[in-house]
């Protein structure tokens, strides 16, 4: 969490100084209604969505190295089933709970195959249930703690900077109200000051410091399409805060919390 804390705030650091410093090559212009227009030239330097990216793994990896601690607390093996569980449903995470059964038709005799999370199962007996109760790690349970998944992902975190590969951009403005004036699509959020936003051809706006919003319209596929990606980033961050202390505190006594 504090590798994620450190990414999160030299990423919103950074892009504060970048456009302050006028070092994207934006320039002003007021148009026939008195409205000022906002040119970014040039596309953000890579390490602005490797800091987002970073972040987000981060963020992710705080979860497996809970479990993972709590299971060396127990037993010092180690396995690569030990991991915060993640699936697209309920029904396929309940399956790598379940031991796969088969028939040998060379011995006629039936197997058990292997449990995928089988070291969860026996060093953490009830971390199933907070797991299926409380945290529900699936689209359709926990969309947050699902998207997070999706996103500690080189293609998928990159689509929520997609103006890291922007070369040029595009002009919009926004009226006084803070409402972009070309036909609504963009919609700054309530209690934004009135500011200037600018849209690339990758789809991604920028408000003007103070009040940095970095927008993106991204596939269907993409957690969180059209969200705030600071917002996005706070939301992802207390979602897993609140897991951890969950844990933390279901499994206070336990050998790997001890002094």
């Amino acid at each position: 969490m504090d590798w994620a804390d450190a990414q999160f705030l030299d990423a919103r650091q950074y892009i504060i100084s970048y456009i302050e410093n006028k070092q994207c090559g934006y320039r002003e212009e007021i148009d026939e209604h008195g409205h000022r227009i906002v040119l970014f030239a040039n596309r953000l330097p890579k390490e602005f969505p490797l800091l987002i990216g970073s972040g987000v793994h981060a963020l992710r990896s705080a979860l497996d190295t809970a479990v993972s601690t709590l299971v060396q607390g127990v037993s010092k093996r180690l396995s690569d089933s030990v991991n915060f569980p993640f699936r697209g449903t309920e029904t396929e995470l309940r399956k790598d709970f379940s031991p796969i059964i088969h028939n040998c038709n060379g011995c006629g005799k039936t197997h058990t195959g292997r449990v995928k999370f089988k070291d969860l199962a026996r060093y953490l007996p009830d971390f199933q249930e907070l797991l299926f109760n409380e945290f529900k790690p699936w689209k359709e349970g926990n969309y947050n703690l699902w998207a997070l998944n999706q996103l500690d992902n080189i293609q998928k975190h990159r689509a929520l900077l997609q103006v890291a590969t922007t070369t040029t951009a595009a002009f919009n403005y926004s009226t006084p109200e803070g409402v972009s004036s070309r036909g609504g699509q963009w919609q700054i959020g309530a209690g934004f000051p009135p500011m200037e936003i600018a849209r690339s051809r990758s789809r991604i706006i920028y408000g003007e410091p103070p009040s940095i919003n970095c927008q993106a319209i991204m596939p269907a596929d993409v957690p969180f399409a059209g969200a705030d990606v600071f917002e996005t980033i706070g939301t992802l961050y207390r979602e897993v805060r609140g897991v951890l202390l969950k844990l933390h505190t279901h499994y206070e006594g336990h050998p790997a919390l001890s002094p």
